[in-house]
């Protein structure tokens, strides 16, 4: 997971999240397997090093950003045994399909020094979309962004996505024609009209140097003081077989006296009928 940070970022996203007032409930069995999956990769990063942890999770054909899409496993393969830091983290939230074929996990990372004289060399918050192969959860999409703060990854709660809203419907516009309608959106009227359309209370923007931005309330505020337009063009999309989760990913770029190209990674969740913003990341810009 790219790097990975903890409390006041924790903080605020789980100030955000407990803002519906009940406690977590009880994850569903193939949410709860994703987590526990999740957490197993940590520790073997902890423990084994994050060349062989990453290997051991990481699907064949998974991608990193850098900021263009490339399969993971050759730069991977190129890492030392072991690395100069330690690569920890934590899921905070996250979501799976109701087929149980595709799911995604977000939470703080920390990189610390090795050795007697432990110093945190780097924060931020990672975001990995995960595909069902055969019986065990594999990596797909490994992205994030790097964000001042420290603090202790443990303990921490979990938080699956709200499913009060979602059914069996399937949603009337496909996956790839939803996140084309967002790019031509974010293209003529800015970040902040396009996601009003498409934000919950749980979707959550990350943009790199910031903390998360999570909830409807929280990414209007931003983005009412933070011009943000920017051109995409979508490159991929991938639906669960049940078709109510899905990711969409393509380059982005922006205009102006400083230019700045990279990619977007965006999961979508079907919302009573209606594809809605789950996460998005711009990866490079």
């Amino acid at each position: 997971m790219i790097l990975k940070t903890a409390s006041l970022l924790s903080c605020a996203l789980a100030v955000a999240f407990s803002s519906s007032s009940l406690p977590p409930q009880p994850l569903p069995p193939s949410l709860a397997s994703l987590v526990e999956t999740e957490r197993a990769f940590a520790k073997m990063s902890v423990d084994r090093g994050r060349r062989t942890a990453f290997l051991a999770f990481f699907d064949e054909d998974a991608l990193f950003f850098t900021p263009e899409p490339a399969r993971a496993r050759p730069i991977i393969g190129n890492w030392p045994e072991q690395a100069p830091f330690v690569l920890d983290w934590e899921p905070r939230f996250g979501d799976v399909a109701r087929a149980g074929d595709l799911g995604y996990t977000t939470g703080p990372f920390v990189r610390t020094s090795t050795g007697a004289d432990v110093k945190v060399m780097g924060t931020g918050w990672y975001f990995t979309i995960w595909k069902k192969v055969g019986a065990s959860w594999k990596v797909a999409i490994d992205a994030g962004v790097a964000t001042p703060g420290a603090g202790a990854l443990r303990p921490a709660t979990f938080r699956g996505a709200s499913t009060s809203d979602i059914d069996r419907r399937r949603p009337t516009m496909s996956l790839a024609a939803a996140d084309r309608s967002f790019c031509d959106q974010v293209a003529a009227t800015g970040a902040a009209g396009a996601l009003a359309s498409v934000a919950t209370d749980e979707t959550i923007v990350f943009r790199e140097g910031g903390p998360p931005l999570v909830g409807r309330a929280a990414i209007g505020s931003y983005f009412a003081s933070h011009a943000d337009r920017h051109v995409c063009q979508p490159v991929k999309d991938e639906a669960a077989s049940s078709g109510d989760l899905g990711y969409a990913y393509g380059k982005s770029s922006t205009e102006g006296p400083s230019p700045k190209s990279g990619f977007y990674v965006r999961v979508w969740r079907q919302r009573a009928g209606e594809w809605k913003l789950a996460i998005e990341v711009l990866i490079g810009q």
